[in-house]
């Protein structure tokens, strides 16, 4: 940790403790380049952001900007790519990054999102969740903004179980979260509840660790960029779909430059309207192509039926199959 206020320091060491793990505090310029790219985590405080990114040091994930308030240290969290903790409200927070059970979390992590709408991104990610679950555990998490229900895209609004009504509080470390959820045969789901409450990115990172410590393949609905930041995130493969039209690859060119993101894999949208050669899309996108997903007329019904996607349209299956053995090679 790298810090001059006493208090956050304090702060975050006895989080350390709580853990029976070491924190080590430091400001000297060497000591700091010895340790940057070997420790698990790195704490910046507010005090010491700058100091830090004056010492050119090279780019690593899992830093993190400390705080009293989230304006002290929000500028610094581009130039250091790092996560911002305002303390004491996220001492929780602290807690799951120290935590060493979420060292090691071995399942996949694959985030879906959106050029524009109406282009099925929702339908691809219960597909892609269905469709892995039938290799080993998956889950789905639903992480759009306003999402209407996943569960009831999937049929399984009557199940009991936990959504993000329940799960908006969640920090620190949970144990096995599969019990407590829907399910639809191999599949956990984690989808917007009735009262529509929206998690932050700690309760995001908290649900999706425990889910990766559980599942071969996690898959998220949703390009909320507030909440993809830091661990597990940067492990996660994110997966644009993309309108095979003209119209669609320019919203899908603008949406990628206004975000800065980066490492995007495609999903080309095809069908009515939609006839633009795949090589084409890549080409004008700069991007890689891991799948094709086609015109299924029999899904839109089978969907107002409650009938998972996957299940309805074998197609469709075989192409979520093709998705996912793409990003397993």
């Amino acid at each position: 940790m790298i810090c001059r206020d006493l208090g956050l320091v304090e702060q975050v060491q006895g989080a350390a403790a709580a853990l029976q793990a070491r924190v080590e505090v430091t400001r000297e310029p060497e000591q700091l380049r010895r340790s940057w790219r070997g420790a698990r985590a790195v704490f910046v405080g507010a005090d010491s952001a700058s100091w830090v990114a004056g010492l050119g040091l090279p780019p690593r994930s899992g830093v993190h900007l400390v705080g009293r308030r989230a304006e002290d240290v929000m500028s610094w969290s581009v130039p250091l790519e790092a996560t911002v903790v305002v303390l004491p409200d996220q001492i929780g927070f602290v807690s799951a990054i120290l935590d060493q059970r979420d060292s090691e979390v071995g399942g996949r992590l694959v985030r879906i999102v959106g050029a524009s709408g109406g282009l099925g991104a929702s339908t691809l990610a219960a597909g892609l969740a269905q469709t892995a679950a039938r290799s080993g555990p998956s889950a789905l998490v639903e992480l759009a903004r306003a999402g209407g229900g996943l569960d009831i895209l999937m049929g399984l609004e009557r199940e009991a179980g936990w959504r993000w009504d329940e799960l908006v509080g969640a920090t620190g470390h949970l144990d096995d979260l599969a019990p407590r959820l829907p399910r639809l045969g191999g599949m956990a789901l984690v989808s917007t509840g009735r009262h529509g409450r929206e998690p932050g990115a700690e309760a995001a990172v908290t649900v999706l660790k425990s889910l990766l410590r559980g599942h071969q393949t996690v898959v998220v609905d949703g390009g909320r960029d507030d909440l993809a930041n830091g661990d597990p995130w940067t492990q996660a493969r994110t997966l644009l779909v993309v309108g095979a039209d003209v119209r669609g690859v320019l919203a899908a060119r603008v949406l990628v430059e206004e975000r800065g993101w980066v490492d995007l894999e495609v999903v080309v949208r095809r069908g009515p309207g939609r006839s633009l050669p795949v090589d084409e899309v890549a080409g004008a996108l700069s991007l890689p192509v891991v799948g094709v997903v086609g015109h299924h007329s029999g899904l839109p019904r089978a969907l107002e039926q409650g009938a998972p996607p996957a299940t309805s349209v074998p197609r469709f299956a075989r192409q979520c199959r093709r998705i996912l053995d793409g990003l397993a090679a």
